[in-house]
């Protein structure tokens, strides 16, 4: 009995790790999105700080959670 309950436990913790890891990875995605949109138009003063404000969560975020990104010249 003890050992099922630590079993699923563990199963737990390691199922809300993942779901974690995935949504700091679709969050960063998300920014990268953002980025991209904002740097196809034309770039006035407000964008221009949206964008630096997005560059540094991003740094923030990949730096938190030790995410590891594809080399900007991948095609991911």
């Amino acid at each position: 009995m003890i050992k099922q309950a630590l079993q699923a436990i563990i199963s737990l913790a390691e199922t809300a790790g993942k779901y974690v890891a995935w949504r700091s990875q679709h969050y960063i995605d998300e920014i990268e999105d953002e980025i991209d949109r904002i740097n196809s138009g034309d770039l006035d003063l407000a964008a221009k700080l949206r964008l630096k404000r997005l560059l540094e969560r991003k740094s923030r975020l990949i730096k938190q959670f030790g995410i590891i990104r594809p080399a900007a010249d991948s095609s991911d």
